[in-house]
């Protein structure tokens, strides 16, 4: 058996310049997929809770911070953030973000601001501080929900009564 050399090439040099395109092509596009998989697989998974709604995102994010502007959430000072903005993500993990808003209480002739993340009125009232006495009625109820352009009022029942016995005491001079 003996090998011609001075054969010519049953693939024209044109056909050689086409398939190592090819080649070249399917190679560069595996490498691309191999790098997206390499991407995709390497995020991590964030049970992300954002005022009560709770959804699965995946991100390179390294901290709470960062993951949070990911996310667009301007978050502010009497926001609650679990784990802190501070904290760095590693692997799969839960965090929470609840917006605050600020509600008015009117406490007699005083009126008071308080930040609370949640809209149940005994929430609010701890958050400020204020502790009800006996002698006090708060509306909404405490155990209602409040709304942040509506006033929690606090009056004492005391001075409601006396203000009612005095107009019925006016009334009465007046027949």
């Amino acid at each position: 058996m003996f090998i011609n050399f001075n054969r010519r090439s049953v693939i024209s040099s044109k056909q050689k310049k086409k398939i190592g395109s090819i080649i070249v092509l399917v190679l560069l596009l595996l490498g691309a997929m191999t790098a997206l998989m390499v991407n995709e697989n390497s995020k991590n998974t964030i049970t992300f809770t954002a005022n009560g709604q709770t959804e699965q995102v995946q991100t390179h994010a390294k901290t709470v911070n960062a993951f949070l502007k990911e996310q667009n959430v301007d978050f502010g000072e009497h926001d609650y953030i679990f784990p802190s903005v501070n904290q760095s993500i590693h692997g799969d993990m839960a965090i929470e973000w609840a917006q605050a808003e600020q509600y008015a209480i009117s406490l007699e002739d005083k009126k008071i601001t308080a930040w609370a993340t949640s809209n149940r009125v005994k929430d609010i009232l701890e958050k400020a501080d204020v502790t009800l006495s006996e002698h006090e009625r708060v509306t909404p109820g405490l155990s209602e929900k409040a709304q942040a352009h509506i006033p929690i009022t606090i009056e004492s029942i005391e001075a409601n009564v006396d203000q009612q016995a005095a107009g019925r005491h006016e009334s009465a001079s007046a027949n």
